[in-house]
C-alpha cells in the first residue's frame, strides 16, 4: 500500500508542478479500476490533468523516474501519454502475480 501511495503523490505532484506551475487552475483526475479477465486480474491507477503536456520522449522529470521505480518494485508498469491537451499517467498492478 505505502508504494502505491507514494507513485500517486508523486504523478499528482508532477501535475501541480508542471502542468498547472505558476498559479494556473485546472483539472485533476484520479480514476480507479479493478479488471477481471481471462488474463487474470488488474488494478489501474490513472492521474489526467488538462494541462499543457509534455514530450515523453525527451522529458527527463526525476518524479517520473521515482514512480517507474516505485512501480517496479511492486510488479507494475507505468505509462505515461501526453499531448497539449493534457497528460495521463497509467499505473497497471497485478495483484496477484509473483
Amino acid at each position: 500500500a505505502i508504494p502505491v501511495s507514494l507513485i500517486i503523490a508523486e504523478l499528482y505532484t508532477n501535475v501541480f508542478e508542471h502542468a498547472y506551475s505558476n498559479g494556473k487552475k485546472g483539472t485533476l483526475a484520479l480514476n480507479l479500476l479493478q479488471i477481471g479477465d481471462s488474463s487474470g486480474e488488474r488494478v489501474i491507477i490513472q492521474v489526467e490533468d488538462k494541462g499543457k503536456g509534455f514530450d515523453t520522449e525527451s522529458a527527463d522529470f526525476q518524479g517520473i523516474a521515482l514512480a517507474q521505480a516505485l512501480c517496479s518494485q511492486i510488479n507494475g508498469q507505468l505509462s505515461i501519454t501526453s499531448n497539449a491537451e493534457g497528460t495521463t499517467a497509467t499505473v497497471e498492478l497485478f495483484p496477484n502475480s509473483t
